[in-house]
């Protein structure tokens, strides 16, 4: 019997050590386990947002049926839902899945993934390959005190507008750039009309708290982002600096947690703000 019991603790104890070993190596980069994540998943025929938030003890999805037109930047225009996985599987523009999520959703996800089911990363075997061993086993132990709401866009995202006015910033922006509360300017120095509104549209649902849309004359070539002496060190600094690759400058004139951007005409083109405009 007790040669029994030793075999058991053994294997128990391998067990243990095999999980701490997995736990080590199967580990997401993306997730620190405490504050929200968000999840973009494209298939070939949906679109899906994932918000999972310890916080508000919530999973909030929305569901982009096929039929819904979405716009994808860089020239490549208006797309319906079921098309946008093959168009950028064929224009070998995967990496452009990022700013699709944002400019039509103001969505920043931790991460993308390109699935055969729109369900797939509920299954245990992919969720754990996402988000590491740890987040797995607090997901576990926290999914039935949480609570599941889900969107859904039925027609197109023009009809959809006052819906996701609502539903972005208070279901799918980040914690953290809610919490930090960054004041933020939008200046557009494009003759572009409309650019400087579209884009404060998106910044709000993501999070960030705008106070002024303007136009100026001010010579930008692509993007500048001018900062005060508090913004740095913040979690909305990195969020602002991968979204655009803008030129950063700290602006001593400006308040603590105030920030100015300025687009010009070098970003109207890059990201071919006509081909939205033009469609509506």
């Amino acid at each position: 019997m007790n040669k029994y019991k030793w075999i058991i603790l053994i294997l128990g104890g391998l067990l243990v050590l095999g999980l701490v070993i997995i736990s080590i190596t199967i580990k997401s980069k993306d997730w620190d386990g405490n504050n929200d994540y968000k999840l973009g998943i494209i298939t070939d025929n949906e679109i899906e947002l994932v918000s999972i938030s310890f916080s508000r003890r919530m999973i909030n999805i929305l569901k982009v049926n096929g039929e819904v037109e979405m716009w994808i930047p860089e020239g490549l225009g208006w797309y319906r839902v079921d098309r946008v996985k093959k168009i950028l599987d064929q224009e070998n523009k995967a990496s452009l899945a990022n700013n699709l999520f944002f400019y039509n959703f103001g969505f920043t996800p931790d991460k993308i993934l390109f699935l055969n089911s729109i369900d797939d990363w509920k299954k245990n075997s992919v969720f754990l390959q996402i988000v590491g061993v740890k987040n797995w086993i607090k997901f576990q132990f926290n999914r039935e005190d949480m609570m599941t709401k889900e969107e859904i866009i039925k027609k197109s995202l023009a009809d959809d507008y006052p819906l996701l006015s609502e539903i972005m910033m208070r279901d799918f922006s980040d914690n953290r750039v809610l919490n930090e509360d960054l004041k933020v300017g939008i200046i557009n120095t494009t003759n572009e009309s409309g650019m400087a509104t579209f884009l404060a549209d998106r910044m709000e649902w993501a999070g960030f708290s705008i106070i002024s849309t303007e136009n100026s004359e001010k010579e930008v070539k692509n993007c500048l982002v001018e900062y005060g002496s508090e913004v740095e060190n913040s979690f909305s600094y990195k969020i602002l600096g991968n979204l655009w690759n803008c030129e950063m400058k700290k602006n001593e004139s400006l308040d603590n947690s105030e920030v100015e951007i300025y687009f010009g005409d070098g970003f109207a083109q890059m990201v071919k703000y006509s081909s939205y405009v033009r469609t509506l």
